[in-house]
C-alpha cells in the first residue's frame, strides 16, 4: 500500500511538503496555486531524481510526479531507464496497463480507494524525460470534473 512517494506523504499540506523538500537540501518553489516544485527528492527513490512535482486538491497532496534525471542520456538509455523502471513498478503493483505509449498500474491506498494509479511514460518536456506519476482518487476526481467542465463549455 502505497501512502508516501519520494519522502512526501499523501495528504499532507503543502507547508509540511515545502519542509520535508528543504530538510533533505532541496529547494521548493510554488509555481501555481496548488503545485509545489521541489529539486529532488525528500527521500531516496533508487534512481537519480531531477524534479518532483506536487499537486494538492483542498490543501492535501493528492498528486507526485517523479521526474528522473536523464542528463547526458541517449534515446537507447532512456528507453532501457523505462523498461527498468516498469519492471520494478511491476514487481510492486503486479502487471500494468499499457496506453498510448504509457504504463499505469492502480493499487489500493490508504484510503481503501482502488481508483488510486500510478503511470510511467516518457514525456517530452524541454528534452525526454522517464516520468512516474502517483495519483490519489482525490485527484482522479479533480481531473474528472475539469474534463466535465471543458465538456460542458463545448
Amino acid at each position: 500500500m502505497t501512502t508516501q512517494v519520494a519522502g512526501f506523504r499523501f495528504g499532507m499540506t503543502g507547508s509540511e511538503a515545502a519542509a520535508a523538500c528543504t530538510r533533505s537540501r532541496h529547494q521548493a518553489d510554488t509555481v501555481q496555486d496548488g503545485q509545489l516544485l521541489c529539486s529532488g527528492a525528500a527521500e531516496s527513490v533508487g534512481f537519480p531524481v531531477e524534479t518532483v512535482s506536487l499537486w494538492f486538491c483542498n490543501g492535501r497532496l493528492c498528486e507526485v510526479l517523479v521526474i528522473r534525471d536523464s542528463s547526458g542520456k541517449t534515446d537507447a538509455e532512456l528507453q532501457q531507464d523505462l523498461s527498468d523502471l516498469k519492471g520494478q513498478l511491476t514487481g510492486r503493483y503486479g502487471p500494468g496497463v499499457d496506453h498510448k505509449g504509457a504504463v499505469a498500474w492502480r493499487w489500493d491506498a490508504a484510503s481503501g480507494a482502488v481508483e488510486s494509479k500510478v503511470v510511467l511514460q516518457l514525456l517530452e518536456q524541454p528534452k525526454k524525460v522517464v516520468a512516474i506519476l502517483y495519483s490519489t482518487k482525490a485527484a482522479l476526481k479533480r481531473d474528472a470534473e475539469q474534463k466535465l467542465r471543458e465538456k460542458s463549455t463545448v
